[in-house]
């Protein structure tokens, strides 16, 4: 991504998906805009370079690295994604994230409900669509854990 022409990773991304609701994310310099049905959700995150996330786990994930590169670690073993990889985070894994650089993913999963949206200032006029519910406590939520616990990770590339 050229950075010179963007602070922030979210500007890489199009107008027509920065209009979509956000999520709630625990760090600064992350942005997510989701997509949801009763069935899935696919979130495309926006992360600024040097953001990282602690140790957590969820339900499974799947995505496709648009630009720039992620890296994830787990038990020592680290993997780096770039543009055009495709990742998997299986159900349950403990596992951390770090973006040397400005990146943007494509995040899909089948808990339709694992991240929450927010309701930003924009999103609560009446001019706007309304944003949609979650509904329920859900079946998958993000946990951050102690990080001396760690499970195994299943790298997928294309």
């Amino acid at each position: 991504m050229d950075t010179a022409r963007s602070r922030h990773a979210r500007d890489f991304l199009p107008e027509a998906i920065r209009s979509l609701p956000l999520v709630e994310l625990p760090v600064s310099g992350a942005t997510g805009y989701c997509l949801q049905d009763d069935q899935k959700q696919v979130v495309f995150f926006a992360f600024d370079e040097g953001v990282s996330f602690p140790d957590h786990s969820h339900c499974e994930q799947r995505g496709l690295v648009i630009a720039g590169e992620m890296t994830i670690e787990i038990e020592g073993q680290t993997n780096l994604y770039q543009a055009g990889d495709q990742y998997v985070v299986p159900d349950g894994v403990t596992h951390r994230a770090s973006f040397s650089q400005p990146t943007v993913l494509i995040d899909m999963s089948d808990a339709p409900n694992r991240q929450r949206l927010s309701l930003s200032a924009a999103q609560r006029t009446e001019t706007e669509r309304p944003v949609l519910p979650l509904g329920g406590t859900g079946r998958c939520f993000i946990r951050f854990v102690d990080p001396g616990h760690r499970a195994g990770l299943r790298p997928v590339r294309w």
